[in-house]
């Protein structure tokens, strides 16, 4: 008996898992939850140039690593707001111990408000009421800053000073292994970016969430699910704003920034998603014992 009722289990998992994303998403996109991703989203806005800064002021330090950060923004920002981004940090790269030093506390400050905020979004999600103290939460947010900004530190210097390992494999290989190395080592440098932004998520999902019986195993689905979404949404956005945009002719000056505020805007509705979909899935784990 208790077999047959795995095996029955087991055929009904995709199904649940199927209805917990689309109840995810639709209690995502009803007003109250868009309203907490615009929160979000402004404070993504207000904490990244200073996250951006602090990063760029320590690859200049590496030379080819500044050009690599310029080259990955090219990749991840929205077309509309490229050009101006990486003008502004050009500009800025004439003193990059000011960079440093003015990006790191500002990206302290203004990323612990971000952290407050999905903490308090976080514990709405999952009904649960924060009881911890104000000086705890406040020292885990600045926690959180760190556990957010240091992985891609490390990942930029990682992929910075892996050029010489790439050079070097190319050399002792010959040139007929050129493009098969160089193929293999941009796949090589998205699966780790997917890693680290996958890692980051479950991170802040497991921290931030007052749920005291969360595992870090009921928080990977919700950060995967918002990763794919993410990857998506930012193709989309980014034809979007290529073929029917017209920024320019709207908001003059300003179409770079309200072009990253609504890129903003839509990956804080993903993040919102994931963390919904988690508590789907806690919900699915209590009435049926899944896993």
């Amino acid at each position: 008996m208790a077999t047959t009722d795995r095996v029955e289990q087991a055929r009904q998992t995709p199904r649940l898992i199927g209805r917990a994303v689309l109840h995810a998403i639709y209690n995502s996109l009803r007003g109250g939850s868009l309203l907490q991703a615009q929160a979000v989203a402004f404070n993504m806005f207000l904490g990244f140039f200073p996250a951006l800064v602090f990063l760029a002021g320590v690859l200049i330090y590496a030379a080819p690593g500044f050009e690599d950060l310029l080259e990955g923004l090219q990749v991840v920002l929205p077309p509309g707001s490229r050009r101006a981004v990486v003008d502004s940090l050009l500009k800025a790269a004439e003193h990059p111990s000011r960079l440093v030093v003015a990006g790191a506390v500002g990206t302290l400050m203004l990323g612990s408000q971000l952290m407050f905020s999905l903490n308090r979004i976080f514990a709405t999600i999952s009904d649960r009421e924060e009881r911890r103290g104000f000086w705890f939460r406040q020292l885990r947010a600045f926690g959180m800053v760190l556990v957010t900004v240091v992985p891609w530190v490390a990942v930029s210097l990682l992929v910075v000073f892996g050029k010489f390992v790439r050079t070097w494999l190319i050399e002792e290989l010959g040139v007929g292994f050129d493009r098969p190395v160089r193929i293999l080592w941009t796949m090589g440098y998205f699966a780790l970016a997917i890693l680290t932004a996958t890692l980051v998520l479950a991170a802040l999902y497991y921290f931030l969430s007052p749920d005291p019986r969360q595992r870090w195993h009921h928080v990977l689905p919700g950060a995967a699910l918002a990763m794919g979404l993410w990857w998506i949404v930012t193709a989309g956005f980014g034809f979007y704003v290529r073929g029917l945009a017209i920024y320019n002719i709207l908001y003059g000056g300003f179409a770079a920034a309200i072009g990253l505020l609504i890129w903003m805007y839509l990956s804080a509705v993903v993040v919102l998603i994931g963390a919904q979909f988690n508590a789907e899935l806690a919900t699915l784990r209590t009435r049926y014992d899944l896993y």
